[in-house]
């Protein structure tokens, strides 16, 4: 099983959920225009080489044209594309000119950089993360400026919706409801716990994970709701979450499994993942602080993975007492990378942190 390490932030950097019926749907009359163009243009491309071949080659080559021009436009219709408004992004611009942090000015450049695209196209999982970081840092910096908070309220409710694009192929919408929520000096009690399989609750919390997980690491690097459940349900593999105690909104994941080698048990972390939208609220320290609040000292070691290029998340596992021990080439999909093999010994782990 491959771990998915906490999509933490990069710095400097390159998901609430809406329900299907509240996705915004590119129009049907936008969509048909892509995949006739394609198709034209297919069209005229195949009849320019059929034209060299001759006879049956023009009709041929349409044809093909054709056809390849379809299926290019089918593709590109599926590419969900937003226009932000432009006083979205003069929003940016009015607060950049009223706060004078050089290093904040660039965190809002960047943030314009990102949302002034027309399909925002993320390289990996965690660039979502990043976004939300930053965002975050400016709705910091404001929550102090009366001037600006009503502006910046606009600013923020206008994202939603917002879709951004996974190597994968997968589509998440963005929410700043968490920004909104720290902007108006909401303070969240957060509690960390392990999940009872018996729970009568088991059911919305696995369906919780899923839609963390698939927001942290893409659909196809997400396992299916019914193998949550197995893998859950099993004696030898245990989920620790954080979640707000008055929503009870899961806003982080760690799961682990107990595993035989030659030298003895040992613990495998599968699996560590949070809410984009729950940035600097230390989700990740909560989940290791209480892994390592239970006796480990009859393990051998602890274990994970981490994708070679994920800073931050390396960092983190270091302060919980993890080294790097081994690389392993093209161990990730989408996109192709390696990965890290960090352990930790459990017994020497006090002395780590």
């Amino acid at each position: 099983m491959k771990i998915h390490s906490l999509a933490f932030i990069p710095k400097p950097v390159p998901q609430a959920f809406l329900n299907e019926k509240e996705k915004p749907q590119q129009g049907i009359k936008q969509k048909i225009q892509k995949i006739a163009l394609s198709a034209l243009a297919g069209m005229a491309v195949g009849a320019c080489i059929g034209i060299v071949f001759g006879g049956y080659g023009i009709v041929i080559g349409l044809g093909l044209g054709c056809a390849i021009g379809l299926a290019t436009g089918l593709f590109l219709s599926r590419q969900k594309t937003i226009s932000l408004p432009k006083n979205q992004l003069n929003i940016l611009d009015e607060v950049g000119k009223k706060i004078a942090s050089p290093g904040l000015i660039n965190t809002i450049d960047h943030v314009k950089q990102v949302l002034a695209r027309n399909t925002i196209q993320f390289a990996q999982c965690y660039e979502h993360h990043a976004l939300h970081q930053e965002v975050t840092d400016i709705t910091d910096a404001i929550k102090t400026k009366e001037d600006l908070k009503p502006i910046w309220k606009v600013f923020l409710n206008g994202l939603k919706g917002t879709p951004v694009h996974y190597p994968d192929g997968t589509t998440i919408y963005l929410d700043f409801s968490q920004e909104l929520k720290r902007l108006n000096g909401v303070v969240q009690n957060l509690i960390t716990e392990t999940l009872d399989p018996k729970s009568p609750s088991l059911d919305q919390d696995i369906d919780q994970v899923y839609r963390l997980e698939e927001e942290c690491f893409g659909e196809k690097n997400t396992f299916s709701r019914r193998e949550y459940k197995a893998l859950f349900s099993k004696k030898d593999t245990t989920t620790i979450v954080v979640r707000d105690q008055s929503t009870k909104t899961i806003l982080g994941v760690l799961f682990y499994r107990v595993e035989e080698s030659p030298e003895g048990p040992q613990l495998h972390i599968c699996r560590v993942g949070r809410k984009a939208e729950a940035a600097k609220l230390k989700i990740g320290d909560k989940l290791f602080s209480h892994l390592f609040s239970k006796n480990l000292k009859a393990y051998r070691k602890i274990f994970l993975e981490v994708r070679k290029s994920n800073g931050p998340a390396i960092a983190l596992y270091r302060k919980f007492g993890f080294e790097k021990v081994k690389c392993t080439p093209s161990y990730y999909s989408y996109p192709k990378e390696a990965a890290y093999i960090m352990t930790c010994d459990p017994a020497a782990h006090e002395l780590a942190v």
